[in-house]
């Protein structure tokens, strides 16, 4: 069984990449809903996950305008 652990604040991404677990959720600003943290990609090219897969959900329902966010 693999872990997969979704971070509750910025600070909690730092304490988990050093636990023995397998990825991490993280959800983005604008992209994401119903989740307690939202992290923007700029955050994300900054932390040093070490070998931790990182799954990125983008679980909002996309429009037009989304779009060009999306591809960045």
């Amino acid at each position: 069984m693999k872990l997969i652990i979704s971070p509750s604040s910025y600070e909690q991404i730092n304490t988990l990449v050093n636990k023995d677990i397998y990825g991490i959720i993280l959800s983005i600003n604008d992209l994401s809903v119903n989740d307690s943290f939202y992290i923007n990609v700029e955050e994300i090219d900054k932390i040093d996950f070490k070998d931790k897969k990182v799954f990125i959900s983008l679980n909002k329902i996309m429009h037009n305008s989304d779009l060009e966010y999306l591809r960045e």
